[in-house]
């Protein structure tokens, strides 16, 4: 394989190394947002019983 082709399939796994890092990234946060809401209406709930 020639070098330059070698050097832009890592290039692309570099890159998509760093997209999956920042998908994952904000896969958590929504993860934390939804356990943060799930909290306030299991509150809400119990104030309205």
């Amino acid at each position: 394989m020639p070098d330059n082709k070698l050097i832009e399939l890592e290039e692309k796994i570099s890159y998509l190394q760093n997209m999956l890092d920042e998908l994952n990234m904000v896969i958590f946060r929504q993860g934390e947002k939804i356990e943060k809401l799930t909290s306030q209406i299991k509150e809400t709930n119990e104030k309205i019983i």
